[in-house]
């Protein structure tokens, strides 16, 4: 997915659950390695975040080492994290 259709899609989505993008995060360094759209819906936010590469085979590696945690999909619904705060 590219940034313009990440952008797309955030709007799209939160259109569709009663939200609204404010603002969004562009990965342009080294870290993070994903973008994040950020969506209010007045009592609460919520972050929408999609990877920048595919880095598929170093995230297999990461996962084999007991010192790294490798989020799933499903991880990152249950929590709760924010890079930059």
């Amino acid at each position: 997915m590219d940034l313009r259709e990440f952008r797309r899609e955030c709007h799209r989505a939160a259109r569709r659950t009663g939200g609204r993008v404010v603002e969004f995060r562009i990965a342009d360094g080294v870290t993070p390695n994903f973008h994040q759209g950020v969506v209010d819906y007045g009592d609460r936010r919520l972050s929408i975040v999609c990877t920048r590469d595919r880095t598929t085979p170093v995230v297999a590696v990461l996962a084999e080492h007991p010192a790294f945690r490798v989020l799933t999909p499903a991880d990152l619904g249950e929590v709760p994290f924010n890079y930059w705060d």
